[in-house]
């Protein structure tokens, strides 16, 4: 605590160097690091003191007739005279600990915990409802009572807390259990919204038909939620997923005719103009193609300028005959676009193989055949 404000370090050179250290023992100087110096003239010894004892030090050396320089100035009261010949600088800083200072005192983030079957919006909305929002006080008590007005809501909320953490609000949320069906209740079952082979099922209610291996049609029942036996009627609501590998094939077909940027046939003659590397020259269509007819004029002035004759021919939407290669091309880009729009985006490709055939009337066809791994679950 005593270098609080600052510490002066001193190097003092002289032949009583030892003699200044037992006098300020003697005066009550604290001396907070000796260490000499070698290689010097004179013994000579760096000394660390309380800048409220410098003074003292000083006079001190001076009595000992010894040689002392200042070395370095530490601490907050050497800071604050520094930022003093800075105002602008000191006056950033303090509004900025100010600043930070008021801001620590509200809550900028909410995080919700415990929350499954609550959809995070209506969490949101549901807080809101009770009072919670960004940049409100960190007021303890205020929480704790908005806390128990959202534990109170009903609905899908049976109990709610909040716990500070510096900034950040965690609201924890006990959800209600839902309650299962009665006997009088409809059946809920799961059926298979597409064919495929079973590879894995999950089951958290109710009681599965399917197992590994089984192959499964559209509308095949996958979870029953009827538990009912001989003695008993039992029905409640089922729960699970089934996941199944799902072969899809998807078409691609390619014409002799494909679609392309062809001329319109409208052309007219232009002048290019060459300068420096760089060709202006001015079209009358939008969508156009050059073509030189081999007359060039180069001037014989300072610039290099080179004038050019060419013919300039309309473009637009129309078809060509394609190559084979661009006919497979066209084919396979078709049915991969179908193979992006069919298959689901939470689905897994676990196979790809692509093919291609002609058929009767010499179009192209390109097949690509995926197999992937997804959920075919649907609730009734």
């Amino acid at each position: 605590m005593k270098s609080l404000l600052g510490t002066v370090e001193f190097e003092v050179s002289g032949r009583n160097v030892s003699r200044l250290c037992s006098r300020c023992h003697r005066e009550g100087i604290a001396l907070h690091s000796v260490f000499y110096v070698n290689n010097t003239k004179a013994p000579t010894a760096r000394i660390v003191v309380d800048v409220k004892d410098a003074k003292a030090f000083l006079l001190l050396v001076g009595s000992c007739n010894l040689h002392v320089n200042t070395k370095r100035r530490r601490g907050v009261l050497f800071i604050f005279k520094k930022a003093m010949r800075r105002p602008v600088l000191l006056f950033g800083a303090v509004f900025g600990a100010i600043a930070l200072f008021v801001m620590s005192q509200f809550v900028w983030v909410i995080e919700y915990d415990g929350i499954y079957r609550i959809d995070r919006a209506e969490m949101a909305a549901l807080a809101e409802n009770a009072g919670f929002y960004i940049s409100m006080p960190r007021d303890k008590a205020d929480i704790n009572e908005k806390a128990h007005t959202l534990g109170g809501m009903g609905g899908d909320i049976a109990k709610a807390t909040a716990h500070l953490y510096g900034v950040r609000l965690v609201i924890t949320v006990t959800e209600t259990e839902k309650a299962s069906f009665s006997q009088d209740d409809e059946v809920q079952n799961i059926y298979a919204k597409k064919a495929g082979v079973c590879e894995q099922v999950l089951v958290y209610s109710g009681k599965a038909l399917v197992k590994k291996g089984d192959v499964i049609q559209k509308g095949d029942l996958l979870i029953t939620g009827d538990l009912s036996t001989e003695e008993k009627t039992i029905h409640t609501e089922a729960k699970g997923k089934v996941i199944a590998k799902v072969g899809y094939t998807f078409y691609g077909e390619a014409t002799e005719m494909l679609p392309a940027v062809v001329r319109s046939g409208k052309s007219r003659d232009v002048l290019q103009i060459s300068l420096f590397g760089h060709d202006f020259m001015k079209s009358p269509y939008k969508s156009y193609e050059t073509e030189l007819t081999g007359e060039e004029y180069v001037t014989d002035s300072i610039f290099p300028i080179k004038i050019k004759a060419a013919k300039v021919y309309e473009l637009t939407d129309g078809y060509k005959k394609a190559t084979e290669t661009e006919r497979k091309a066209y084919a396979l880009q078709t049915a991969y676009e179908k193979m992006l729009a069919g298959i689901d985006k939470d689905a897994v490709i676990i196979s790809k193989k692509t093919a291609y055939d002609t058929d009767e009337n010499g179009n192209v066809i390109a097949v690509i055949s995926v197999v992937t791994l997804e959920e075919i679950d649907l609730r009734s």
